[in-house]
C-alpha cells in the first residue's frame, strides 16, 4: 500500500497516548451546494412573505433556518477523530452534527475506504469504514471530498493501532 502525505485542510497530532486527525469541512467543492441553498432560501423566504397561513409560515421559516444551519456547518465545522488504544471517537464541532460516535478498538479487525456518492456533476464523496469482529461493517467517518483524504485517515488509524 502506498503511503499518502497529509492532504489539504487536514491536521494530525500524534501524541504518546493518542492520535488526533482533524479535517475542515469547507472546500470550494461545496460552492455549488451553497449557491443552491441561497437561491432556495430566497425562494422560500418569498413564499413566507406571500403566505396567509401561520402554520405554513412557521414551516417555511423552519426550512430556511435549517438550511442556514447546514451552510454555517459547512463553513465552520471540522471533524475530529481521536484514536486511543481503547477507542476511536469521532466528533464534529463547533456546531453539532450527525455522525459522532465511539467505537471500541477491540471490536475492530480492519479499516477500509469506500466511494459512497457520485452525482451527475461528477462530485464524489468517500467514507472510512471499520469491519468489526462480529463481521459487520460500520461507517466510522464520512464526507471526505477526495480518496486521498479518506485513505490517509484510514492509513494513519491502522498504523497507530497496528491493524
Amino acid at each position: 500500500m502506498n503511503k499518502i502525505g497529509l492532504p489539504k485542510r487536514m491536521e494530525i497530532k500524534n501524541q504518546h497516548d493518542s492520535l488526533t486527525i482533524s479535517r475542515q469541512w469547507f472546500s470550494w467543492y461545496f460552492m455549488p451546494v451553497v449557491a443552491i441553498f441561497m437561491v432556495m432560501d430566497t425562494f422560500i423566504f418569498s413564499l413566507v412573505l406571500n403566505s396567509n397561513s401561520a402554520w405554513e409560515r412557521l414551516m417555511l421559516i423552519g426550512m430556511v433556518l435549517l438550511s442556514i444551519y447546514y451552510l454555517l456547518s459547512i463553513f465552520l465545522n471540522k471533524t475530529t477523530i481521536v484514536v486511543t488504544r481503547q477507542e476511536i471517537q469521532v466528533s464534529h464541532s463547533p456546531l453539532p452534527s450527525f455522525g459522532c460516535k465511539k467505537i471500541k478498538v477491540n471490536d475492530i479487525t480492519q479499516l477500509y475506504t469506500k466511494k459512497v456518492f457520485c452525482n451527475q456533476n461528477g462530485q464524489t464523496s468517500y467514507s472510512v469504514y471499520v469491519i468489526k469482529r462480529n463481521g459487520t461493517d460500520e461507517k466510522l467517518v464520512s464526507g471526505f471530498i477526495s480518496d486521498q483524504q479518506a485513505t490517509y485517515t484510514e492509513q494513519q488509524i491502522a498504523q497507530y493501532l497496528g491493524i
